[in-house]
């Protein structure tokens, strides 16, 4: 598994080449990550509202902000809940949707 180590202040290309190779990669201080679930970091939900944490479970790639999943893929489908978080969890929520949606305007 390789890693590549993204700033917070990227705009969402560094990330979205690692989502795309389904590759792990994770901030400098470990507080904005994502990989392949169960090969890198152990399912935590965090603050996730507990009528998505059941999805959780059988996605193959998970994007975690803290503690919190923020984004998951489950067989090629990204799902990202509408929910409201600190204004930082915000932030990589902004990166990962700019990341995810250029994946699918690739495809």
């Amino acid at each position: 598994m390789s890693y590549s180590h993204v700033r917070v202040t990227d705009d969402g290309w560094r990330i979205r080449d690692a989502i795309k190779a389904g590759n792990a990669f994770e901030n400098s201080s470990r507080t904005f990550r994502g990989g392949p679930n169960g090969s890198v970091y152990p399912i935590a939900t965090g603050e996730l509202p507990a009528q998505f944490r059941p999805a959780i479970t059988g996605a193959d790639y998970i994007v975690w902000s803290y503690a919190t999943p923020i984004a998951w893929c489950i067989n090629g489908f990204w799902h990202t809940p509408d929910v409201k978080y600190s204004p930082t969890t915000s932030q990589h929520q902004g990166q990962v949707n700019t990341a995810i949606c250029a994946i699918e305007t690739e495809l």
